[in-house]
């Protein structure tokens, strides 16, 4: 990197994680700081993720089960019951737990992924631990 003139920063020691409940606001904010660090540090990456999660091709769906004539609900209802029910053998396969609260917040996120897409452009600012930080624009 350094060969290359670009500056590298590295902390000084690894940051703990720490595990447990976390308020919708947390998991929010969380989120919200990693989509606006991804946003700053790879924009062409970023950019298509708004494709990400079940929203785009339940529309998609929609949009052509309406054009081929066929029944939207009943397409939708198809699409997002196989949607999750391969997201939740998926995760049957590696051993983690899987139940109806969960398969229904799977849900909830895929819905509010595009706002969080977009909440990602409307600033460079966020919040770590209670310290207010800004993604840093145009450096290297």
């Amino acid at each position: 990197m350094r060969a290359q003139g670009l500056r590298v920063r590295v902390v000084s020691a690894p940051f703990a994680q720490p595990l447990g409940r976390r308020s919708a606001t947390d998991v929010w904010r969380r989120q919200l700081r990693w989509v606006r660090l991804r946003r700053a540090t790879f924009k062409l990456f970023f950019v298509p993720e708004i494709f990400v999660g079940a929203v785009p091709p339940v529309c998609c769906a929609a949009l052509a089960a309406g054009l081929a004539g066929w029944s939207i609900p009943g397409t939708l209802a198809l699409l997002i019951a196989a949607w999750y029910a391969v997201e939740g053998l998926l995760a049957y396969a590696v051993g983690w737990p899987y139940s109806l609260r969960l398969a229904l917040l799977c849900v909830l996120r895929d819905m509010l992924l595009p706002f969080l897409w977009i909440a990602a452009w409307t600033g460079n600012k966020f919040e770590w631990r209670g310290n207010a930080m800004t993604v840093a624009v145009g450096t290297t």
